[in-house]
C-alpha cells in the first residue's frame, strides 16, 4: 500500500521530507513494520533511524508507480 508520495517543491530536500513523514507516521500510528522507497535519496535518509527503531527498509522498484508517473508526465505535457 502506498501510503504517501510527494512531488518536492523547489528548494526541499528529500532526506527532510522523508524524516518528516517517518515522524509525523510514528506519531499518529504507531511504529510501522516495514518502509519500502525507491528513491536512493529516501533510502539512504532513512536508515539509521529506521535501524534504530527496528523497522524494516527495503529497496523496492515500484514498476507500476514508474509506469503511472511516466503516465501522467505524458498526459501533462
Amino acid at each position: 500500500m502506498i501510503i504517501t508520495m510527494s512531488v518536492l517543491e523547489d528548494g526541499e530536500k528529500e532526506e527532510a521530507v522523508a524524516l518528516s513523514f517517518f515522524v509525523s507516521y510514528v506519531m499518529q500510528f504507531g511504529r510501522m513494520d516495514t518502509i519500502r522507497a525507491r528513491n536512493p535519496w529516501i533510502l539512504t535518509a532513512l536508515e539509521k533511524i529506521c535501524e534504530a527503531c527496528d523497522v524494516a527498509l527495503e529497496d523496492e522498484g515500484m514498476e507500476m508507480m514508474d509506469f503511472i508517473i511516466d503516465e501522467l508526465r505524458e498526459r501533462l505535457r
